[in-house]
């Protein structure tokens, strides 16, 4: 490869592409460019979309367990369309809105509904045991693909929206009862530390270690986010700083 031309690292593939103005912008419209960017062609999809939903949302007088339903039943048929026609189109799932969409709309019917949701006790009794035994579960599948063991992707996409749906609608009503200043911080920093992050991933991921590997994940958890949080708080304090974290 000529020295000269410019090339794109990957690091969630921990490969490379040869950068030239025709792949750019495939890249670019792909999401494929560089780690975690690919959520910004996510959050434009959502801004064209989110208006229609939330006009249909909002002419909808339906309960919280209707809508969890229906977004669990839109979210199965949208993984199957894209498991048998879109996959040849879009290898990465992760890059298309639909990925996400029950999220989404249970995200915007608790918009709607903010104060009915948090008044539900019975939801704690859900989400709580769902979310424990899927995050153990997508953690442990999580360890076994970082040692080359091989995991059902079926299986491990089950598991990580049982978490990634559960686990933010538990935070979500606990969070109405318990008060911690650092989680409220934390959430209004949450874009700069969503930019800051992947600098210190690509760090730890090349420095070696003997650590155990469970250990060093839960350490790298740690010092990320701490070095994420901290720099995010100190830029988001100076005058320009929320020219750049938001």
């Amino acid at each position: 490869m000529d020295p000269c031309i410019p090339c794109v690292r990957h690091i969630e593939s921990n490969g490379s592409v040869v950068l030239n103005l025709g792949n750019y912008f495939n890249l670019l419209l792909k999401g494929d460019g560089y780690y975690h960017l690919y959520f910004v062609i996510v959050i434009l999809q959502v801004y064209i979309f989110l208006p229609f939903i939330m006009y249909v949302m909002s002419h909808l007088n339906i309960k919280f367990h209707y809508v969890l339903l229906c977004s669990v039943g839109i979210q199965v048929a949208c993984y199957y369309f894209y498991e048998s026609y879109l996959t040849h189109y879009f290898p990465r799932g992760t890059r298309l809105m639909i990925w996400y969409l029950v999220f989404i709309l249970i995200g915007v019917w608790i918009g709607d509904n903010y104060e009915e949701y948090c008044k539900r006790e019975k939801h704690v009794t859900i989400f709580l045991p769902a979310a424990l035994i899927s995050g153990v579960l997508y953690t442990y599948f999580y360890h076994l693909s970082n040692i080359s063991r091989h995991v059902p992707l079926g299986r491990l996409n089950l598991v990580w929206y049982i978490y990634a749906f559960s686990m933010p609608l538990l935070l979500l009503y606990v969070s109405k009862k318990v008060n911690i200043r650092f989680f409220e911080r934390a959430g209004q920093l949450s874009f700069g530390i969503f930019l800051m992050h992947p600098l210190f991933l690509f760090i730890m991921y090349r420095m070696n270690t003997t650590v155990n590997v469970i250990l060093y994940d839960i350490l790298s958890f740690f010092i990320i986010y701490s070095l994420s949080y901290t720099i995010t708080k100190w830029l988001n304090a100076t005058p320009w700083g929320k020219y750049i974290v938001g």
